[in-house]
C-alpha cells in the first residue's frame, strides 16, 4: 500500500495503491502527469470488484516526486500510507523505504528486566540552531554518547508521526506512517538516529498513538467521499474520545490492516526495538463499555507481530494492558 518505487526487468517507475472504497475513481496527481498536475491522466484501477482497492504502475514516476490522490473527481488527499510528507498540510512524497545504507544494523534484543530508559522529546532534547526549528535527530545523535555515560541502554521517543505545526509532543498525529519531515529530519533521519544509537548499545523504543488521530490537519478524516467522519473512524459515540479527536474504526478490517502494517513498518523499516502505546485505555473502553474489536486487534499486535514475527522486540502499555500480552505497563499513578 502506498507509494512503492521498482525497477525490475520491465523498468522503473512507481506502483500507487489505496484503499478508498466510496470512491467512484481515483487518480494520483503530481509532477509526472502530462502537463503536470493535471485532472484528466494517471487514473488507478480498482483491483476487484468490492475490495475498494486501487492500484496501478506509472513508469514516469520516480522517487522524491511529490503527490496527492484525487478521488471522485473533486477530492484531494494525502496518501493515508504515505512515508513522507513536505508537511501536515502539503503533498505527500514518493519515498523508496529499501534505498538508506544501514550497513548491517538489525534489530537489538530487549532484556525487560535491566532495561534503562530515558524519554526522549526529539524538538527539545538538544536543540543548538537558532533557526527557528525544534531539535532534530541529527542533533540528538550527538548527544547519544552523553546518554551512554549515564547508564542508559534504551530510549523511548515521544511521538513522532507527522503533527501539525513544527512544535508538539507528538500526540497529534495527522500522517500516521509518515515520520515529522520539516521539525525533526523526516525518515532517514529517523533511520540515522536508530542506525547510531544501535551502534552505542541503546535500543530505541517507539511511543505510538492509536487511540485518536488528529484533530488538526487530518486528510482521514473525511476520506475517501468528502463525509465526516470517513472510512476510517467509528460513528457515534465511540468516535469521540477525552481529547476531542476520532477513534480509529477497529471493527473494520481495512482500518485494521492499517494500524497493524503500520507496527510491521517501525518493526522492518525502521528497525525499532519495541513500543509504548499511548493511552490503551481509551482504545479498549469508551463511555459505554467496550469498544468494538480493539481487544482483539491489540492482542493480535502483540502476539504476532511484535513477539512471534520479532522475537526480541517488547511491548509497554501506558495503562489497561490487561490480558491483552504487553510486557510491562507504565505505573501512571506515579
Amino acid at each position: 500500500m502506498g507509494s512503492t518505487p521498482y525497477a525490475d526487468g520491465s523498468g522503473t517507475g512507481v506502483t500507487f495503491r489505496v484503499w478508498a472504497p466510496n470512491a467512484t475513481s481515483v487518480a494520483v496527481r503530481g509532477p509526472f502527469n502530462i502537463g503536470g498536475w493535471n485532472n484528466t491522466s494517471n487514473y488507478l484501477v480498482l483491483e476487484a470488484e468490492g475490495s475498494g482497492i486501487w492500484s496501478r504502475d506509472f513508469t514516469n514516476a520516480h522517487n522524491g516526486d511529490e503527490y496527492k490522490y484525487y478521488l471522485s473527481g473533486n477530492l484531494w488527499k494525502r496518501d493515508p500510507r504515505g512515508r513522507k510528507v513536505v508537511n501536515s498540510n502539503g503533498n505527500t512524497i514518493v519515498y523508496n523505504p529499501n534505498a538508506f545504507a544501514w550497513g548491517g544494523d538489525t534489530r537489538l534484543p530487549v532484556n525487560q528486566s535491566d532495561l534503562v530508559i530515558y524519554e526522549m522529546h526529539i524538538g527539545s532534547f538538544y536543540d543548538p540552531s537558532a533557526n527557528g526549528l525544534p531539535g532534530q535527530f541529527a542533533e540528538a545523535i550527538t548527544k547519544l554518547d552523553h546518554l551512554v555515560e549515564l547508564g542508559v541502554n534504551a530510549v523511548e521517543l515521544m511521538p513522532l508521526a507527522e503533527f501539525a505545526g513544527n512544535n508538539s509532543w507528538g500526540y497529534n498525529p495527522a500522517d500516521v506512517y509518515a515520520v515529522e519531515n520539516a521539525a525533526y529530519g523526516g525518515p532517514d533521519g529517523l533511520k540515522s538516529f536508530v542506525k547510531a544509537a544501535h551502534q552505542r548499545g541503546i535500543r530505541v523504543l517507539l511511543d505510538v498513538v492509536h487511540n485518536h488521530y488528529g484533530s488538526s490537519d487530518l486528510d482521514l478524516y473525511t476520506f475517501d467521499n468528502g463525509a465526516s467522519p470517513s472510512i476510517y473512524f467509528f460513528t457515534g459515540a465511540m468516535l469521540n474520545t477525552p481529547w476531542g479527536a476520532n477513534r480509529p474504526n477497529y471493527s473494520t478490517e481495512g482500518v485494521r490492516s492499517f494500524i497493524i502494517d503500520n507496527f510491521r513498518m517501525w518493526l522492518d523499516e525502521y528497525h525499532i526495538d519495541g513500543f509504548r502505546w499511548d493511552a490503551v485505555g481509551a482504545m479498549r473502553y469508551y463511555s459505554g463499555g467496550n469498544v468494538t474489536g480493539a481487544d482483539t486487534l491489540i492482542k493480535y499486535i502483540n502476539d504476532t507481530v511484535i513477539h512471534a514475527e520479532h522475537p526480541g522486540a517488547i511491548s509497554i502499555a501506558e495503562d489497561a494492558s490487561s490480558g491483552m500480552n504487553f510486557d510491562g505497563e507504565w505505573g501512571v499513578g506515579f
